[in-house]
């Protein structure tokens, strides 16, 4: 299924372009890595396609059956919820059932704690138990839970307050996973987990259902994980398909090609540059012609030297 379709999308940052002429449809079966050196708009465009930025050009046509959630860099929560109650937090009726649910179990459980008794709190937990187990929210409950133990959260009912910075992206991580969606846009997943977290991701995405776009500067977990690649570079996207390993080798033949048209269009400009030397007179139709066009070479934008991936993509784990 179609979910987004780009259609010559561009985008700057101030006067800096970042791409342009972008074509591309996501769909239900890619998982696509999104890779490129930094400050070249990979988080740019993770918003554009999560709607939280607007493009400068071009246009976008979304699925409306089909929905898109994405991996913030600076989650918020609120710093009372238990992490459970925080990783069920959504716009999702299944996970506002959920999490209401966590919610009013809690103050049940307070309430048999201090020996007290409130009809209000007891009527609430029985209907919130009857929710549950109609609408099967004992399974997704289980997967939070799952998930949350598998990021380095055993104690699930702790505050957010008492997390760190570092923790608040793992929590966000298990929310992104936990959201039922068509589309999954991560940025930078692989952040603040060990390594165990790590191969449970890679096990965890590659199993998941749906589309999926991860920016990340982790090759290993792209090789695993990914079934096409996208490359920000120079300003233009191009389009890979199979893992990393594959889009290494079929990036090497694209830039074969363009270095050498780039060494047909330099010679070619050589010998206009001496035809222009030799004093041609631009009198004729032709010569004004032949002029023009080497006015036009000449200005074109030279083929800068191809991006290289950033270092930090050449470490091992």
């Amino acid at each position: 299924m179609n979910v987004i379709s780009l259609q010559n999308i561009e985008k700057s940052y101030g006067t800096r372009l970042l791409f342009k002429d972008v074509n591309i449809t996501f769909t239900t079966d890619k998982r696509l890595g999104l890779v490129g050196i930094n400050g070249t708009g990979k988080s740019t465009f993770l918003k554009i396609l999560a709607a939280r930025m607007e493009p400068d050009k071009g246009s976008i046509e979304r699925n409306g059956k089909a929905s898109i959630h994405y991996l913030a860099q600076t989650p918020e929560f609120d710093p009372e919820s238990t992490l459970l109650e925080a990783v069920l937090d959504g716009d999702h009726p299944r996970l506002r059932m959920v999490q209401s649910f966590e919610r009013i179990s809690r103050e049940y459980r307070e309430m048999q704690e201090s020996g007290s008794e409130d009809s209000k709190i007891s009527r609430n937990y029985m209907n919130a138990l009857e929710q549950m187990d109609q609408q099967d929210g004992w399974q997704v409950e289980q997967e939070a839970r799952i998930i949350l133990t598998k990021l380095g959260f055993p104690e699930m009912d702790q505050k957010v307050a008492m997390l760190s910075g570092g923790q608040k992206r793992r929590l966000a991580l298990g929310q992104a996973l936990l959201y039922p969606c068509d589309l999954l846009l991560l940025d930078e997943p692989t952040n603040h987990l060990d390594e165990d977290s790590i191969d449970w991701l890679e096990s965890y995405l590659s199993a998941r259902q749906g589309g999926l776009l991860i920016s990340t500067h982790d090759r290993y977990f792209l090789d695993s994980v990914c079934n096409g690649i996208l490359e920000l570079s120079n300003r233009r996207m191009y389009q890979y398909d199979g893992n990393y390993e594959e889009f290494i080798a079929l990036k090497a033949d694209r830039e074969a090609r363009e270095a050498a048209t780039e060494e047909k269009r330099r010679q070619f400009l050589k010998r206009e540059i001496e035809w222009v030397r030799r004093g041609a007179l631009a009198r004729t139709t032709k010569q004004k012609a032949r002029l023009e066009r080497y006015e036009k070479l000449k200005n074109m934008e030279k083929t800068r030297r191809p991006d290289q991936m950033d270092p930090i993509a050449l470490k091992t784990r």
